[in-house]
């Protein structure tokens, strides 16, 4: 195991305990007060985490052309949620479902699914796994070759800098090994005054301080560095975002903050 020496934002050396999770130990900061793993599991341990198995993905990839969208568990529930999430962009456009969107980590494309229906007339996603985005492909073959089945951070060599005018991430930002470049890539996928609109646990919240070690955030296989309000603000400036809100939403009861970041 890699041990992270100093912390990704301020670059102190100063941390304390912060709390334990299986036998891995979170840490926090104690400039600027990011939670990070002590010490960060192998990429083995890291793939075992996120891998289904054998059987899960070989039955996904022999479903999934006779299954259609709507039919996927969740679809009701998430595609309305997405759609409620995405009504923030209104803040940023009163016109936002003009502009070109892309979701990084569509997973099986629930959120372009909400971004379709409310009527956003160009929509990109990334997801790694391809079968996942089967059923959405199918039904809007016209956005077949906009789903990138590749590393976010390599699409600028495939469709070039300031492609996006928007660009979504929703539980990815905390699972991100390097979100400092990362998040300039992210930046510089973005046109001039584009947005990143992204959810992520948020180490102020209530939850995250009431319930401590038994919050549902500290998954050491899964996420690696935790956010506060201030912080995220200190860390999208590094970043070279001009503009950072933390957007008061009552849709997350769960520990988690929406935020958006304006280039």
């Amino acid at each position: 195991m890699s041990k992270i020496k100093s912390c990704l934002i301020c670059s102190s050396k100063k941390n304390k305990h912060y709390a334990d999770s299986g036998i891995h130990e979170y840490i926090q900061c104690a400039q600027c007060g990011l939670v990070y793993l002590k010490r960060m599991p192998s990429k083995e341990d890291i793939y075992k985490a996120y891998n289904g198995g054998f059987f899960k993905s070989f039955r996904r990839k022999i479903t999934a052309p006779f299954r259609k969208l709507e039919n996927l568990s969740g679809y009701e529930e998430r595609v309305s949620d997405f759609k409620k999430r995405l009504n923030a962009l209104s803040l940023y456009s009163p016109e936002f479902y003009k502009l070109h969107l892309l979701d990084i980590g569509c997973n099986k494309c629930f959120l372009l699914e909400a971004a379709v229906k409310l009527g956003f007339g160009n929509v990109s996603g990334v997801e790694l796994v391809p079968e996942l985005t089967i059923q959405f492909q199918k039904k809007y073959p016209q956005y077949k070759k906009q789903i990138y089945h590749s590393d976010f951070s390599k699409l600028d060599k495939q469709i070039g800098d300031k492609a996006f005018d928007v660009i979504t991430a929703f539980d990815l930002v905390e699972h991100l090994t390097t979100p400092d470049l990362d998040f300039k890539n992210i930046h510089s996928l973005l046109k001039e005054n584009g947005v990143f609109l992204f959810q992520t646990p948020n180490t102020d919240s209530r939850e995250a301080q009431e319930l401590k070690e038994r919050w549902g955030a500290l998954k050491a296989y899964e996420h690696y560095n935790l956010f506060s309000e201030k912080n995220i603000i200190q860390f999208g400036i590094r970043a070279g975002f001009s503009k950072i809100d933390i957007i008061d939403n009552k849709l997350l009861n769960n520990g988690d903050m929406m935020v958006l970041m304006t280039k």
